[in-house]
C-alpha cells in the first residue's frame, strides 16, 4: 500500500496569487466615515443618549426610561459630533451620516 499523502493548499496556489495592488487594503480610495448626529425623541423632545453610553449629569437627556427611546427616530452609539474612529468600535447606521474621508 502506497501513501499519496495530503495536498496542503498554500497561498500559492490560489489563483491570481501574489495579490495584485488593488487587493491591499487602503488602495480603494476614500475611506467611509460615521459621524453621530442629533437625534431628538418625538415623545418628550430631549435629545437621545446613545445606546449604551453614560449622559453627562449636566443637562437633560432622553434615556431608556422613556417609551421614546426605543421608537423613530433611532439613535445609534454616538455623540453628535464623534467619528467611529474616535468611538473605536463598530457602530450601526441609526443617529449617523456619512462622511468621506480622502
Amino acid at each position: 500500500m502506497s501513501y499519496d499523502g495530503w495536498k496542503t493548499q498554500t497561498p500559492e496556489d490560489e489563483p491570481g496569487y501574489p495579490h495584485e495592488p488593488d487587493d491591499e487594503p487602503g488602495d480603494d480610495g476614500p475611506v467611509p466615515t460615521k459621524v453621530g448626529v442629533l437625534v431628538v425623541c418625538a415623545v418628550c423632545g430631549a435629545q437621545k443618549s446613545p445606546i449604551g453610553r453614560s449622559a453627562p449629569i449636566v443637562g437633560h437627556y432622553c434615556d431608556r426610561d422613556c417609551p421614546g427611546y426605543r421608537s423613530e427616530p433611532f439613535v445609534g452609539s454616538l455623540w453628535p459630533g464623534e467619528t467611529d474612529a474616535d468611538f473605536g468600535y463598530p457602530c450601526g447606521d441609526d443617529g449617523t451620516r456619512a462622511l468621506c474621508n480622502s
